[in-house]
């Protein structure tokens, strides 16, 4: 009887354990399909399809460079070149200037400037003819953020590892770098002084340049290190130059007051000045517009605009946003109360656009 309960024992035994290990192992192939994702909140979710392979034809350039083969890179560059060129659209002239490019520094790495240098005055020509001067919206490798800004020849190579969008580096444009790196070769092979000239016109020519600086810190290197009086002058100017283009740019980005002004004044149906007009009227800087400019300029054009004074301790207590207390935007009194100021509010029992009783 013993043995018959050991024999039982043990097939039930051995049926559990056959049944975990099925149940383990059916587990195990199911999940050997799915893949951990944050986006999961917790749990499983469906692996990822791979990315189709990448159609750029660039890439694999790219890659022989990186790889050492510069011979290779430059004979592949050489056919996406024959084959995109002389094409009208904008993507085959861009991709054209991208083979060049790294034709250009492969020619470097080997030591052929002589090439090299023909090569970048070809880029900078064929991407000055670019609508956006062959601007690369790719972030490079370390190697070759250093290599710009010390202005060296040893290459770009951007990883392809890196090809994501452009995220906040200022990186040169490849007609801006096409100039600059030709006007390093003739250096490399004795001829300091041509390199110099090419330099100084450089900073003539490309004042808006990230690469002003590495070019009158070469400029200064073929001086022991000492910056000449007119290499100095021209960089000077040239960051003038852009800080006055980043000054625009953040003026641009302040014409808030001056835009209310003019879609008040299309809205009352009047034509009016352009929004750039009312901003000089304003004295619009990068900072924006005062109060007191935005009133006198309305009154000037007619409107007369208002304002409501409110203290610190008063506005810790609105529960709603000063405009949504006066005005539902939906209703049709919005338009004569940006207009015409405010002429009433809302009642206590009025229910405003999201529903709630105010």
């Amino acid at each position: 009887m013993r043995n018959w309960r050991r024999v039982a024992m043990f097939g039930l035994t051995a049926s559990v354990l056959s049944g975990g290990l099925w149940m383990w192992r059916g587990h195990t192939a199911k999940a050997a399909a799915r893949t951990y994702s944050a986006r999961g909140f917790g749990g499983f979710v469906g692996a990822v399809k791979p990315l189709p392979a990448s159609t750029d034809p660039v890439l694999p350039i790219e890659a022989a460079y990186n790889a050492g083969h510069f011979s290779e890179a430059e004979r592949l560059a050489a056919g996406v070149m024959a084959a995109r060129e002389r094409r009208t659209d904008v993507s085959g002239r861009r991709e054209a200037a991208r083979a060049l490019w790294v034709a250009a520094y492969a020619a470097a790495r080997r030591g052929d400037f002589g090439l090299a240098r023909f090569r970048f005055s070809a880029l900078r020509d064929l991407a000055a003819a670019l609508p956006d001067h062959g601007s690369l919206t790719v972030k490079p490798s370390r190697e070759r953020s250093g290599a710009a800004s010390e202005g060296s020849i040893a290459g770009p190579t951007p990883d392809p590892a890196a090809q994501t969008p452009f995220t906040g580096e200022v990186l040169p444009t490849l007609e801006e770098e096409g100039a600059f790196q030709a006007a390093i070769c003739p250096g490399a092979t004795g001829d300091r002084a041509e390199t110099e000239r090419e330099l100084m016109a450089f900073l003539v020519r490309y004042p808006q340049s990230i690469l002003i600086h590495a070019a009158v810190k070469r400029i200064g290197r073929l001086h022991g290190g000492d910056v000449p009086k007119e290499a100095e002058k021209l960089w000077q100017a040239a960051k003038a130059t852009q800080a006055r283009q980043a000054e625009a740019e953040r003026r641009e980005e302040a014409l808030c007051g001056p835009e209310c002004l003019a879609e008040l004044l299309r809205r009352k149906g009047g034509q009016g000045p352009n929004v750039h007009a009312l901003a000089n009227a304003m004295a619009t800087s990068s900072e924006g517009t005062t109060l007191a400019s935005l009133a006198a300029v309305g009154r000037g054009q007619g409107v007369l605009l208002r304002g409501a004074e409110l203290t610190t301790e008063g506005l810790a207590e609105q529960k709603y946003s000063p405009p949504a207390y006066l005005y539902d935007e939906m209703s049709s009194d919005y338009d004569r109360f940006l207009m015409d100021g405010p002429q009433n509010v809302l009642s206590d029992t009025e229910k405003s656009m999201d529903g709630t009783v105010k």
